[in-house]
This record gives structure tokens, C-alpha cells and sequence, in this order.
């Protein structure tokens, strides 16, 4: 699907793009992509089982909490994911503060399925962490994807994040990992020689 040129002009358009992909802002007028991206079962596999995404639900409460994130700075949040070449929209990538304590930022992704298999979701990741440690100045962060999503938490163990624990969220087993920034630096200084 591709972008109409407004949304990827500058004041949209965030300071992090990847070789082949650009995070914006998302607006209020993307509310359908969203609503598209959360129709394909493929995509919502790994998500709660009442998981559902309706235009009402993504205008009333999923899209105010991710145009919030802006009013604290452009560092931080949820942004809409595009190729570079072509502008399609291939899904959503996030760098936040983690629902619960010890609240340390949180890397999240979701990709709609014609991006699959294309490494987009390790090149976007890394470019985030990157900015995490080395711009934002975090001391770790992590991440975390349902015991059965292996296509989500082999991403980040390309990131070199460690799993640290199993828990149970909301009755389903999640995997949570995570990376330090010695951790991360060391693993880029050597990749660098």
C-alpha cells in the first residue's frame, strides 16, 4: 500500500531510517492502516485470544495513546513503517516505556505479512536500539514476544538480547528479553573490525 507523498514529508518523517525503511509519525488519518494491518489472523496470531482491532476501538483508544507519545518528543513511541523505495506501509515499530515496573524501555514491532521474511524487522530493531543507547542514553532495554512467536523473539536474539525470563501474561507464557548497553556496544565494536 503505498503512502501518499504528505505523510513522509519532513515535519512527519522521523530522524531514523534504516537502508531500506523510514519510521514517520503516525496521524489520526492512519487509523485504517492500523485497522488493516490487525485484520490479517497471520499477523494477530501470537496476540490475546479477544484480541480485536475496530475502527472504533484504534480512533477512541489505540490512536490517542500513540499520538500522546509525540507531545513528550519525537525520541520515543510508535511509528508507521515504510519502504523507502515505494513508501508502502509495512507495519509499526516502537521504543517506550514499558507498561509495568521497572518501566525500562520497551522495543515492540508489528509487520504486516508481505513484509515477512525480508530481515525488516532485525534491520529496523537494530537502528532502534542503537538510537536507545547511544542518543537516548538508556541503560537497557528489552523486549518480549509470546512463547510461540519464534519468528518475533529470534529478532532479538539477532540483536544480541538475552532471554532473561518466562512469565505468564494474562494466562499466556511470554518470553522476555533483554540487552544492557556494554552488552551492545561491545557486540557493535566488534562487529566495526
Amino acid at each position: 500500500m503505498p503512502v501518499h507523498g504528505s505523510l513522509l514529508s519532513p515535519e512527519h518523517v522521523l530522524h531514523l531510517k534504516s537502508e531500506r525503511l523510514v519510521l514517520r509519525r503516525f496521524t489520526a488519518n492512519d487509523d485504517e492502516l492500523l485497522v488493516d494491518l490487525d485484520s490479517d489472523p497471520e499477523v494477530t496470531k501470537y496476540l490475546r485470544p479477544h484480541f480485536e482491532t475496530t475502527l472504533e476501538k484504534v480512533r477512541n483508544e489505540v490512536m490517542p495513546r500513540v499520538l500522546g507519545y509525540y507531545q513528550r518528543g519525537v525520541d520515543v513511541g510508535v511509528w508507521a513503517a515504510h519502504e523507502i523505495a515505494g513508501g508502502a506501509f509495512i507495519g509499526w515499530f516502537f521504543l517506550r516505556p514499558d507498561w509495568s515496573p521497572p518501566h525500562h524501555p520497551e522495543l515492540g514491532y508489528r509487520l504486516r505479512r508481505e513484509a515477512w521474511g525480508k530481515g525488516y524487522g532485525t534491520e529496523m530493531s537494530r537502528v532502534l536500539v542503537a538510537h536507545g543507547f547511544e542518543r537516548l542514553g538508556y541503560q537497557r532495554i528489552m523486549a518480549r514476544a509470546e512463547l510461540e512467536n519464534t519468528g518475533s523473539w529470534g529478532i532479538m536474539e539477532k540483536l544480541g538480547m538475552t532471554r532473561e525470563r518466562e512469565v505468564l501474561d494474562e494466562g499466556i507464557p511470554v518470553v522476555e528479553y533483554g540487552i544492557d548497553v556494554r552488552s551492545w556496544m561491545g557486540r557493535t565494536s566488534s562487529t566495526r573490525r
